[in-house]
């Protein structure tokens, strides 16, 4: 197949008398052949030397020189800005790619001059500032306008702190035992802050939202668990943001309802010939418990192993008296192999909740009904 250039050769040859010889044809052809592309690239190049006008949008974290010092934005308050670039189009493209990485790593910083190095709110001018910056100041781009043009900032003392790792009360107790790998985090940011969100002798919660499963099942686990989330707005950061949790969780707590507990009268011996009359049902209904279901277990049941009982002992100082009221105390009655049934305190771990007071009268000289 003829190539290009043959072709324009064929073409020129035809019309040889009015353009000269085919050697010149050739001589002409071989010329723009090479002109034309170098042309092309030095308009190209011309294009992209020549200075443009863009924008960028960035939201830069705000750095200190003096490491003592931390800076915390106060306006804008999203820390968003606008800005105006001006210089070669492949240099500004270069440029923004660049900052886009470096957002992308949140390292994209806004160092803030020497002088604002005391302690206070200050302004901060954006273009003065980020023109230079080595990234910007090697970069052949110059920021001509930000927007906003100030940026106020709050210049702090710098807090660091080694806090241990805690977990939240209302879980501890249904754990038997808990420890963290590292024991202890670092906590940093403006002082104030860091007093603020950790006084005194404060820890560092875990974090169990939406965790719950991790802490059902009895038994011994190690597990990554992450510390409470602070507000960005904050500048406190929490290092490592996990730490490893080895618990051992004990059988989880139970709730049970006794329909009918019945009321027990306890008097001593002297008073064996008083009569006491409890007034209404002779039973405290609805009785709720709670502790480990191992416990609990034992009270359920049409034949359980241990039954409550409700308590009410007579004094001599009642006899011949009306219309007492008084808190029946709940006891356990359990069959046991030697002694037989035994009425005995609940175990420690299983609560009751508060049952209301028993009418009664006792009277003096007549059997108990």
């Amino acid at each position: 197949m003829p190539s290009f250039g043959d072709k324009l050769s064929s073409f020129w040859s035809r019309v040889g008398p009015r353009i000269g010889s085919r050697q010149r044809t050739k001589e002409i052809l071989s010329t723009l052949l090479i002109v034309v592309p170098l042309t092309l690239l030095i308009w190209i190049y011309a294009e992209r030397a020549q200075d443009v006008k863009d924008t960028a949008e960035i939201t830069p974290r705000v750095a200190m020189t003096e490491p003592t010092l931390i800076a915390t934005v106060v306006s804008p308050p999203s820390g968003a800005l606008a800005l105006d670039l001006e210089g070669p189009k492949a240099l500004i493209d270069q440029l923004k790619k660049q900052l886009a990485e470096r957002a992308m790593d949140n390292s994209l910083t806004l160092t803030l001059p020497p002088a604002l190095t005391h302690v206070g709110q200050q302004n901060v001018d954006i273009a003065n500032t980020l023109n230079n910056d080595p990234l910007i100041l090697n970069s052949g781009v110059s920021i001509t306008k930000a927007t906003p043009p100030l940026m106020t900032v709050t210049v702090d003392p710098l807090s660091t702190r080694t806090l241990p790792v805690a977990v939240p009360p209302d879980l501890a107790r249904s754990l038997q035992s808990v420890s963290f790998d590292p024991p202890t985090v670092t906590v940093r940011g403006p002082k104030p802050r860091v007093d603020a969100l950790f006084p005194g002798d404060a820890t560092v919660f875990i974090d169990t939202a939406n965790r719950a499963s991790d802490f059902t099942t009895a038994g011994t686990r190690t597990i990554e668990v992450p510390l409470v989330t602070l507000p960005l707005e904050s500048r406190v950061t929490i290092s490592p943001k996990k730490v490893k949790m080895t618990v051992e969780i004990g059988a989880r707590d139970r709730d049970y309802t006794i329909p009918n507990v019945p009321i027990v009268v306890q008097k001593l011996l002297s008073l064996e010939k008083t009569q006491v009359v409890v007034k209404g049902p002779p039973l405290v209904q609805n009785v709720h418990i709670h502790g480990p279901a191992s416990l609990i277990s034992r009270f359920e049941g049409s034949n359980p192993q241990c039954r409550l009982t409700a308590v009410l002992r007579i004094s001599p100082d009642d006899v011949g008296k009306m219309d007492l009221q008084r808190v029946p105390e709940l006891m356990m009655l359990r069959d046991t192999p030697n002694r037989g049934t035994e009425l005995t305190v609940l175990p420690p771990d299983v609560k009751a909740d508060p049952i209301g007071e028993v009418d009664f009268d006792v009277n003096s000289g007549a059997p108990e009904q």
